[in-house]
């Protein structure tokens, strides 16, 4: 056989981890370890600092936009560079972005928009962080809760951030442990409760799916089956 040939064995050794790798006493999963400040304090003012939107000058804004009409200022806003990663020629020119302020605005009603966002790993050979909510998740939901209280605070609007987390349901897909990602889901709720995140609403796409779609369980015992 040849050196350069590639086998099971030698793909193992090359994946070994140096000597010096010392394995935890236990598996990290369900972990409530926090990182490792040197204190709590440091903790809160470095999730305070992360969770700013340091590209958004409010009163540069309001100066820019005061002469327009709400409707466009409330659109320029939520179309902001802080905040939209999506193509804002297409935001700002869509009729249902547009036809939904306009609703808002005429029936004095809140603001709600759908993030389809927190999936939990647990891929238990290759997961390192622990499968709660972690540092930059705390950061992400803060950072929501910041945008809702200042789009309150300069167009008096009430907004409300709809989260629909996924991470029951692909837990098939993924190969997740069903306890490890509902606990994950339960913890993503009890953090917003804890820390009084008022705006953000966190949904289960399970419970979701279930109630739109009660034939979706039979269909994914059906497509396994096949």
């Amino acid at each position: 056989m040849s050196n350069n040939t590639l086998t099971v064995e030698s793909l193992l050794a090359d994946a070994m981890p140096q000597s010096n790798y010392e394995w935890p006493d236990s598996l990290p999963h369900l972990s409530q370890q926090l990182p490792k400040n040197k204190s709590e304090e440091d903790r809160k003012f470095l999730l305070k600092e992360c969770s700013v939107y340091r590209d958004f000058d409010p009163t540069k804004f309001y100066n820019s936009y005061k002469n327009h009409s709400k409707e466009q200022f409330i659109i320029e806003f939520l179309n902001h560079h802080a905040f939209q990663f999506n193509s804002r020629r297409r935001f700002r020119e869509s009729l249902k972005i547009q036809t939904t302020v306009k609703k808002v605005l005429k029936k004095s009603t809140p603001l709600d928009i759908v993030i389809p966002i927190f999936c939990v790993i647990g891929n238990l050979a290759k997961r390192i962080e622990p499968t709660t909510v972690t540092f930059a998740e705390a950061c992400s939901l803060q950072s929501l809760q910041n945008i809702s209280k200042l789009f309150l605070d300069m167009t008096s609007v009430e907004l409300r951030f709809q989260i629909i987390a996924d991470s029951n349901f692909y837990v098939r897909p993924l190969g997740s442990d069903p306890i490890i990602s509902s606990k994950y889901l339960d913890d993503l709720k009890k953090y917003s409760k804890e820390n009084e995140l008022e705006n953000l609403y966190i949904h289960d796409m399970c419970d979701m799916a279930k109630r739109k779609h009660p034939t979706i369980p039979s269909f994914f015992l059906l497509k396994n089956a096949r």
